[in-house]
């Protein structure tokens, strides 16, 4: 695999923000494939900018997805790269440390992989799945004097070809919410908070709940911490037919370099 890529930020005036990117990739047997990439903000006031992004992104199937073979899983050699193109437009909003943003975006997926099959009695297969548009909305709310936050988000996605039961670009989140929340505890030990409603498409909903516990050591690029997750014992797949870990804490130290 060879990768080229560029970056160009002009600038134009004081008030607009624009970026272009261009990414090229080259994988043998598929040749070269261009990811253009282009957004433009605009800042109507200090408090509130407006701002859209177009984006071109592009796949090749994994070793997996090609060439597995098992009694349950079935790869495919003659699958194609999988492409698509996304778009968003939205705004920011920040006023004496509370801020908002929105955004609305559009997913065009095509030839996208998956695991499929006709019937329960039928082995996974891969598969190009052909056209996916997934449509979705996101808000979210800070409140920066608190660390506080607050954010919901929201898919729905249809093919084409909707006969087949899918392990993965069909089993997603309709409807996510999520509540965080950040403070300062005594002997300068840090804890956070995330709360999250998850409502997937095949009708299973759930609470989430994990914090964190960390301080800096004496230098300040060493961190010791305790993680709690799911911490309400949630019974959840985030995988069709893999169930994610109950209840559990783990402790470490991190140290960046």
């Amino acid at each position: 695999r060879q990768s080229l890529c560029a970056e160009v930020r002009p600038e134009i005036g004081n008030n607009f923000l624009f970026d272009l990117g261009m990414r090229g990739d080259h994988y043998e047997g598929w040749g070269w494939e261009g990811s253009p990439s282009v957004g433009l903000g605009y800042r109507i006031s200090p408090d509130f900018k407006l701002r859209t992004s177009v984006g071109h992104s592009f796949r090749v199937p994994t070793y997996t997805e090609l060439y597995y073979q098992s009694p349950a899983n079935i790869g495919n050699p003659d699958l194609k790269p999988e492409k698509s193109w996304s778009y968003e437009v939205g705004f920011d909003w920040t006023r004496n440390g509370f801020s908002c943003g929105t955004t609305l975006f559009r997913r065009e997926g095509n030839n996208l992989i998956d695991w499929v099959r006709e019937s329960s009695s039928d082995p996974w297969e891969a598969r190009n799945i052909g056209d996916v548009d997934t449509n979705g909305l996101e808000i979210l709310f800070k409140i920066s004097p608190y660390h506080l936050s607050l954010g919901y988000t929201y898919l729905d996605s249809n093919r084409k070809e909707d006969n087949l039961d899918s392990k993965y670009v069909m089993d997603y989140l309709r409807h996510q919410v999520s509540l965080g929340l950040n403070y300062s505890l005594p002997f300068k030990v840090r804890q956070t908070w995330k709360l999250s409603y998850e409502d997937r498409v095949n009708g299973d909903n759930y609470f989430l709940l994990d914090t964190r516990l960390s301080k800096k050591l004496v230098r300040s690029d060493m961190e010791i911490f305790i993680d709690g997750t799911n911490l309400l014992d949630a019974s959840y797949e985030e995988v069709g037919g893999v169930s994610m870990p109950g209840r559990w804490i783990r402790a470490g130290i991190k140290i960046e370099f």
